[in-house]
């Protein structure tokens, strides 16, 4: 049974070092995988996006792009389904300055790209070294994605790790009424986290307020939470039976209800 364990906190220095410790025993080859994007790339970035002296990206998020802004393995773009690549953006701006140049916010860099639907930006309205990374939409702030790039980087990590550490699945669906009605009240991480800790998973320390993640030596638990305060949930375990017992624990308590049980390949 391979050890339960949290990726390492460490600083953009290190940042690759402590990723690819984290993955490499179950996603050989990772980084091997990554492309990255020279500084001029990234500055005809900044320059379309109207970053200045004000408004600058944060150094993990330059370290990362470096290394993995033209192709991040899968990374952050299959997890979140997303765009990722420098050059992708890049040609988004373009397209932008020609058709909709009055909704360049350079307070709001976009970093991800959904291709229908919001972007996740960076919320550089008050400086900050670390900034949050926000839902955006023409310019303006929908709603909050991620405490940090950091964060946003080993919340991917731990479901792409766990993806391939455990055999089995189980997701379960929740919507605002049902979650709602669940709580009667109480905050999302008030009930969880107790339940948590009860069924043996130790928090990570990358979660928010719109990610809550467990992991054990037996099952790891993902509940990634919605605009709306949905709260579905995704269990990865050793064998059927524990994706059950834990998924149906959670489930109970926020409202939600299995959606599908299958191997995960």
């Amino acid at each position: 049974m391979p050890q339960a364990s949290l990726p390492e906190q460490g600083s953009a220095e290190n940042l690759f070092a402590r990723l690819e410790a984290y993955l490499e025993p179950f996603c050989p080859g990772w980084r091997s995988s990554l492309d990255g994007v020279s500084d001029a790339t990234l500055d005809e970035y900044c320059e379309l996006a109207k970053l200045d002296g004000a408004h600058t990206l944060p150094i993990t998020y330059r370290v990362w792009v470096h290394e993995a802004g033209y192709s991040d393995g899968g990374l952050v773009s299959k997890t979140l389904r997303v765009e990722s690549s420098v050059p992708e953006l890049i040609e988004f701006y373009r397209e932008s300055h020609e058709y909709e140049p009055e909704f360049i916010e350079p307070t709001l860099p976009i970093v991800l790209n959904r291709m229908i639907g919001d972007e996740i930006s960076f919320d550089l309205t008050l400086p900050n070294p670390n900034p949050q990374l926000r839902e955006t939409g023409s310019g303006e702030i929908i709603a909050h994605h991620a405490a940090s790039w950091e964060s946003l980087l080993f919340q991917c990590a731990a479901r792409t790790r766990d993806a391939r550490r455990f055999p089995s699945l189980a997701i379960y669906s929740a919507s605002e009424n049902t979650t709602k009605s669940a709580l009667a009240g109480r905050s999302l991480d008030s009930v969880i986290e107790p339940a948590l800790r009860h069924l043996g998973l130790e928090l990570g320390w990358f979660n928010d307020d719109r990610h809550i993640y467990g992991f054990g030596a037996s099952a790891s638990l993902f509940i990634d939470i919605g605009q709306t305060g949905a709260a579905p949930i995704t269990v990865a375990a050793s064998n059927p039976s524990t994706a059950k017992t834990v998924g149906d624990t959670l489930a109970q308590l926020v409202g939600a209800r299995p959606a599908a049980r299958e191997r995960w390949r």
